[in-house]
């Protein structure tokens, strides 16, 4: 990702003012589904979001928010681990690599 142009940002570091100043100014997003992604209240029209989401989880009010403010907002699901209890996710970098 990195060599592609993108920054890896941990949210819970940054405080909520650069937060906002970061969703502001990005053109593209791409992270896994999480508390994070209601920082798209703050993107300018027409940013491009991916959402990183296991396949069970039925929560799309990311989704919402992106229609909302007009961003193109899409999924890349992920297969469910069984027996997972810490909300970890697989990603194939092939999957993403596809869509950047």
């Amino acid at each position: 990702m990195k060599k592609k142009g993108f920054k890896i940002l941990q949210l819970s570091r940054i405080n909520l003012f650069d937060q906002i100043s970061i969703f502001k100014n990005c053109k593209e997003i791409i992270s896994p589904h999480g508390a994070g992604l209601a920082n798209l209240v703050f993107c300018r029209s027409r940013t491009k979001v991916t959402e990183i989401i296991p396949i069970n989880i039925k929560n799309y009010e990311y989704k919402r928010i992106s229609k909302i403010n007009n961003l193109k907002h899409k999924f890349v699901f992920l297969k469910k681990i069984q027996e997972n209890v810490n909300g970890d996710m697989y990603l194939d970098l092939k999957k993403i690599n596809k869509l950047i």
